[in-house]
């Protein structure tokens, strides 16, 4: 997330000479870290594996994170989904893999955990919160 925000930044510089904007960070080994799309006050971000495959995916609005966001493993696998307002977790974040093999979701009213799940590799509710 913190190296997310920095590409932000980085681009955002890109934002102040056109509204509209598209930006690509690279690893020191030439592979694409990250890439961006600014739209307004929108920006779309993509961070990437060094084999290329994605690592994580999102939006912001103003700086904030906002809208649906992503995460994966290492082997392309959906790890963690979920939805930000203005910053904060809201409705519905699923939790793929968890360590027990199962998976979890927690459900968020602007920022406030109120409920959640966790279920076992057998799809089973283990856990209510």
């Amino acid at each position: 997330m913190k190296v997310i925000i920095l590409s932000i930044a980085l681009f955002t510089a890109v934002s102040l000479s056109a509204q509209d904007a598209t930006g690509t960070k690279y690893n020191a080994d030439g592979s694409v870290h990250s890439t961006c799309v600014i739209e307004g006050d929108h920006v779309w971000v993509t961070e990437y594996y060094t084999d290329g495959s994605i690592k994580e995916k999102g939006s912001y609005y103003r700086t904030l994170p906002d809208g649906p966001w992503e995460r994966y493993d290492a082997s392309g696998d959906l790890v963690v989904r979920g939805y930000f307002r203005q910053g904060r977790r809201d409705g519905r974040w699923q939790f793929f893999k968890t360590t027990d093999g199962g998976q979890m979701e927690l459900y968020y009213e602007t920022g406030v955990m109120v409920s959640g799940e966790r279920y076992n590799a057998g799809g089973e509710v283990v856990e209510k919160r």
